[in-house]
């Protein structure tokens, strides 16, 4: 090996930086396709000065291990930026992995939390102190992602219809769909900038002139922020395994602990005047999804994709075997134990035979019409928009002064509360809503399984002791007064 007086010496070698410290290595690699250059950073440590000959040598033998590296990991390349290999992840590793919807929502969390401040990173500056940090602040101080609401005053039908377009013209267009269209209009809902955008930009009027932000910064759950974290943490994980990088930096991140997470559901009293209101609904296809919704635990996804053929009315069954996603996309349940037959009992049997009747005289009217079986579909006959179940629970909840945190999926949570207390087993819950393990069912619903057995063992004393208080010692019975003493 030729002797080499000053790090600029070596070959493949060159100083970064003003620092006069930090050195790029770059060395060239056969490969299947020919030669590949491959380049990394280096520093000396602070206690080496770089013009001597202990530099020289450190600097040679990180040469040395960099080459060695790369001659085993053809693939090696820790220079790509994190927006650069979530693109290869979605691209060639995601398809195979994820359902479609599952992806959307990966590259969701990815776009909204990681990217807009991690994006431009090398693969090999992503140090696991680094990314704790920054996940500690995500939790503490919220999402880069902004929500904007309409300003107060301003018409966006009116602003529409001056452009000579409609709610259904803007979603054709891919803008937004009909009904985030008209929820954003009415001031029900907050979107992202995207959103915002896109309608700004079609109908051409600045987004400060009928837009304001109305949340930045917002504290996130440890719940979402451990799913941003396990998404970034497979995206790495896929990069090591095609040798993309050496270590997967999220191994050494600490995840956040998940408390008790508030599931929002109705009481049985609010249930019945929930399912009153349902008569309100002008959307026939949207009061029977709830109806069947609330009385079966099914998630909406799974109702919107059910046909006729799916209900045997004979014997009273539902077979849940599919699930629409959010782009109505028609794939296989959440799980394998998702796919299940539910006993519907007499009342919405009965229910779901007359919205039969109504929806055959509704199509027998509707000019646009197309039969495709489908059990609750919109009005051309096609499979429902996944927004509308959630913007009929959210007016209902409005109107009969509920929780405001509550939504669709609350329904299947206050199915799964009432069948607790009725005492049904964790067994039966299980079955009955698809979970893949009963362990899911008692982490799930932990809080209404404690009531329930609360509930059971007074039932159990009342039974045995005739509601009285028992003395032991004299077995006669005890007055019950304001308090006891201990």
């Amino acid at each position: 090996m030729a002797k080499h007086n000053t790090p600029a010496d070596i070959p493949g070698v060159r100083e970064r930086g003003d620092n006069g410290r930090t050195f790029q290595i770059t060395v060239s690699i056969k490969t299947a396709n020919g030669y590949a250059r491959k380049s990394t950073n280096y520093t000396l440590p602070v206690s080496v000065n770089p013009n001597t000959q202990a530099a020289v040598k450190l600097i040679e033998a990180e040469r040395e291990r960099f080459s060695k590296l790369c001659k085993g990991l053809t693939n090696y390349d820790d220079n790509m930026t994190l927006c650069e290999v979530c693109a290869w992840y979605y691209e060639n590793i995601a398809p195979n992995r994820l359902r479609p919807r599952s992806l959307d929502n990966f590259k969701l969390r990815l776009e909204s939390y990681v990217l807009p401040k991690l994006g431009q990173m090398k693969l090999k500056d992503l140090k696991p102190a680094m990314l704790a940090a920054f996940f500690a602040e995500l939790q503490k101080s919220g999402a880069v992602r902004v929500m904007y609401k309409l300003r107060p005053g301003f018409d966006l039908k009116a602003a529409i219809s001056a452009h000579g377009s409609t709610y259904r013209s803007l979603g054709r267009a891919g803008v937004a769909s009909k009904s985030t269209t008209s929820f954003i209009a009415n001031g029900l809902q907050a979107s992202d900038r995207r959103v915002v955008e896109r309608i700004c930009g079609y109908l051409d009027i600045p987004i400060d002139t009928a837009f304001e932000i109305v949340r930045q910064g917002e504290p996130l759950s440890a719940n979402t922020v451990k799913g941003v974290m396990a998404n970034l943490s497979a995206v790495l994980a896929a990069a090591v395994k095609a040798e993309i990088i050496i270590v997967n930096p999220m191994d050494k991140v600490d995840f956040p602990e998940i408390g008790t997470i508030d599931r929002p559901t109705l009481t049985p009293e609010q249930a019945r005047e929930f399912v009153r209101e349902l008569a309100n609904v002008p959307n026939i296809s949207v009061r029977a999804l709830l109806a069947t919704a609330i009385l079966t635990g099914a998630r909406t996804g799974e109702l919107r994709a059910l046909l006729w053929t799916d209900i045997d009315f004979e014997r009273g069954l539902l077979d849940i075997n599919k699930s629409a996603d959010q782009k109505n996309r028609i794939t296989e349940p959440k799980t394998k134990s998702s796919k299940r037959i539910i006993i519907i009992d007499t009342l919405l049997l009965r229910l779901l035979l007359q919205y039969r009747a109504a929806q055959r005289q509704q199509a027998a009217v509707s000019p646009d019409w197309t039969e495709r079986n489908i059990v609750f579909p919109n009005m051309t006959g096609n499979y429902l928009n996944a927004s509308m179940a959630n913007q009929a629970v959210k007016r209902i909840v409005s109107t009969l002064g509920f929780d405001p945190a509550l939504h669709a999926h609350s329904l299947r949570h206050t199915f799964a509360s009432v069948l607790i207390d009725s005492g049904a087993s964790v067994k039966a819950v299980q079955d009955a809503l698809g979970h893949a393990s009963s362990q899911m069912t008692l982490d799930i619903y932990s809080h209404s399984f404690a009531l329930a057995r609360a509930k059971a063992m007074e039932a159990v004393s009342n039974a045995i002791t005739g509601g009285e208080v028992i003395d032991v010692f004299s077995n006669e019975p005890l007055a019950i007064t304001a308090g006891v003493e201990v």
